[in-house]
C-alpha cells in the first residue's frame, strides 16, 4: 500500500478501497463512530461521514478536488457517502479556516451531492466567524455550521519530557535577579510577513540588541548545508514588504535591515538540532532562554482572520512569563474569556482591538520600546511594576495547569 502524502482521507462506514489521482492517494474508509476520538470530536456529535483533512498546506485541497472531479471519481466516492446523513469536514492538524478549505468544502458537498446537516471543525476559535465571512464576499450560502475541537491544546504536548522543568518554576524573584536579565524573547521559526515585519520593527527601533530574538528561517531545517544568507534575508524582506504593503515608511524600515546583514540569522540556539517545531518548543534550551527574560513576545501562527493559539502562546503561560501577543484581532479578549487575566494597566493591551495590521505591530513595538525606556529611566519603578506582571502570571499559570 501506498504511502498517503499531500491529502486527504474520506473517511465513511463500510469498508476500505484505494484511488491513485495523479500522484495522490486517497483513502475511503468506513470508520466506526468509536474510532473518531483520536480527532477529539465531541460524545454528543456523531455523524454518518466523516471528511479529515491532513496538515498539508490547504492550498494543494483546491487541486486535489479538481483532480477528483475532472478524472471521474466522484461517482465511485458517491457510493460510499450517505449523502442524506450528517456529515463532518475535520482538520484536526493547524486549524486551517480560510478561503481555500471553504471552497474544498463546498465543492465536495456539491461535487457528491449531500443534503444532509454539514459540520466543519477545526481548531480556529472563530472558524464561524471566519467561514460567514468567506460566503459574504463570495455570495455564497452557508452549507456548514463550524464548531471548534474542545481539545484546544492538541497541537502543544506539554505532558512531554522537554517541558517537565517548567511546572516547578518559580516566577517570583528579587530585583537584584531580574536586573540581569534581558527584556524580552521572541521566537521565530517559520516566515511569516507578521513575523517579518515584527523583527523589522523591532530593528528599527533599537531594540533587537541585548535581547533574544531569533529570525525564521526561510529553508527548511533539514537544510542547514544549503543555507545562504544572501537569499535568505532576501526572503525575509520579501515578507516584509508583503506585511508593509500600505505602510508609508516601509523603505525606512527595508533600509535599516541591512544592519543586521553581518549578524544574520538572528539566532537564540542551534536550531538545526531540531527536526520539528514540537522538539524546538520543548528544548532545555529555550526554557533556559525564557528564564533569562523579563517578557516574551508572542508571534503566533495567524496574525489576520482566524484566532487560533498554540503552543508559542501557551508556552509562555506554562512558564509563567508576562507577554505581548502578535496574533489576530481580539485573540487576547478570547484568552480572558478563557479565565486568563489580562497584562492592563500595566501594558497598554489595546493594540489587541487594532483592525490593520501594520498599527497593531507597531503598538506591540511601542509598548516594548515603553518598558525599555522605563527601565533604563527608573528601574526601581519598573521593577515594582514588573512584580505586579509576575503576579498575573503566576496566575495564568495556575489556571493553565487546573485547566
Amino acid at each position: 500500500m501506498r504511502r498517503v502524502i499531500n491529502s486527504f482521507s474520506f473517511l465513511c462506514n463500510l469498508h476500505r478501497q484505494y484511488f491513485e489521482v495523479s500522484e495522490t492517494i486517497f483513502l475511503v474508509d468506513r470508520l466506526r463512530t468509536r474510532n473518531t476520538e483520536h480527532i477529539d470530536v465531541p460524545k454528543d456529535k456523531i455523524f454518518d461521514n466523516y471528511f479529515i483533512f491532513s496538515r498539508a498546506e490547504s492550498a494543494d485541497f483546491l487541486e486535489i478536488i479538481n483532480t477528483i472531479y475532472e478524472k471521474g471519481f466522484r461517482k465511485k466516492t458517491k457510493r460510499h457517502i450517505n449523502t442524506q446523513g450528517s456529515t463532518l469536514f475535520v482538520c484536526p492538524g493547524e486549524g486551517w479556516s480560510n478561503k481555500d478549505i471553504f471552497i474544498c468544502v463546498h465543492r465536495i458537498i456539491e461535487m457528491l451531492g449531500i443534503t444532509g446537516i454539514c459540520e466543519y471543525a477545526d481548531l480556529t476559535v472563530n472558524n464561524h466567524q471566519c467561514y460567514i465571512k468567506f460566503c459574504e464576499e463570495n455570495k455564497l450560502d452557508q452549507k456548514i455550521q463550524c464548531f471548534v475541537l474542545p481539545n484546544i491544546f492538541s497541537d502543544a504536548n506539554f505532558s512531554c519530557a522537554g517541558t517537565q522543568q517548567y511546572k516547578n518554576f518559580d516566577v517570583k524573584e528579587d530585583n537584584d535577579n531580574l536586573n540581569l536579565k534581558k527584556l524580552y524573547c521572541c521566537f521565530n521559526l517559520r516566515t511569516r510577513p507578521h513575523r517579518a515585519g515584527l523583527i523589522a520593527l523591532l530593528n528599527y527601533y533599537d531594540l533587537i540588541k541585548n535581547n533574544y530574538v531569533s529570525s525564521p528561517y526561510w529553508f527548511s531545517l533539514e537544510k542547514k548545508d544549503r543555507y545562504n544568507r544572501d537569499e535568505d534575508l532576501t526572503n525575509f524582506i520579501k515578507f516584509c514588504k508583503i506585511q508593509f504593503e500600505s505602510f508609508s515608511s516601509t523603505n525606512l524600515v527595508i533600509d535599516k535591515l541591512q544592519l543586521l546583514r553581518d549578524s544574520w540569522p538572528l539566532r537564540v540556539d542551534d536550531r538545526s538540532q531540531y527536526k520539528s517545531t514540537d522538539q524546538a518548543c520543548q528544548s532545555e534550551s529555550l526554557y533556559k532562554i525564557r528564564l533569562d527574560s523579563l517578557i516574551e513576545i508572542i508571534p503566533e501562527t495567524f496574525f489576520e482572520g482566524q484566532i487560533f493559539l498554540t503552543e508559542k502562546t501557551f508556552g509562555a503561560i506554562f512558564a509563567g512569563r508576562p507577554f505581548l501577543l502578535v496574533a489576530s484581532v481580539n485573540s487576547l479578549n478570547h484568552l480572558k474569556s478563557l479565565g486568563y487575566k489580562s497584562f492592563y494597566p500595566y501594558i497598554d493591551e489595546s493594540y489587541d482591538t487594532i483592525e490593520d495590521g501594520t498599527e497593531r505591530l507597531l503598538a506591540v513595538v511601542a509598548e516594548i520600546k515603553k518598558l525599555e525606556d522605563l527601565r533604563n529611566k527608573s528601574p526601581n519603578e519598573f521593577y515594582e511594576m514588573y512584580k505586579k506582571l509576575l503576579d498575573i502570571a503566576d496566575f495564568n499559570r495556575r489556571h493553565f495547569l487546573k485547566n
